[in-house]
């Protein structure tokens, strides 16, 4: 986060060096979705920023099943019956 020097006047450097703080500097806090943790971010009336919480899931190409290869490599030419099927398919 950064002020925009030129239009705001309110949220200069000094403001934000008095209301942000980067939670990473912090000893006590573990990224995770607990209420507790996310309470007591809360109850340091300070804006935070950085990684609030961390989830280990599938990334979207997973889920989807695409390839590994790039899209540049791969052979998107499909047929003519194939194109009118998704042109019946929008009728």
């Amino acid at each position: 986060m950064s002020p925009c020097v030129t239009f705001n006047k309110h949220n200069t450097y000094a403001w934000f060096r008095a209301n942000v703080c980067d939670i990473a500097e912090r000893d006590d806090y573990a990224p995770d979705r607990s209420r507790g943790r996310v309470r007591r971010l809360d109850a340091r009336r300070r804006d935070s920023v950085g990684i609030i919480y961390r989830e280990n899931r599938p990334t979207f190409e997973d889920r989807c099943g695409l390839p590994d290869s790039p899209i540049t490599q791969l052979d998107l030419h499909s047929s003519a019956q194939q194109y009118a099927a998704i042109a019946r398919a929008y009728r």
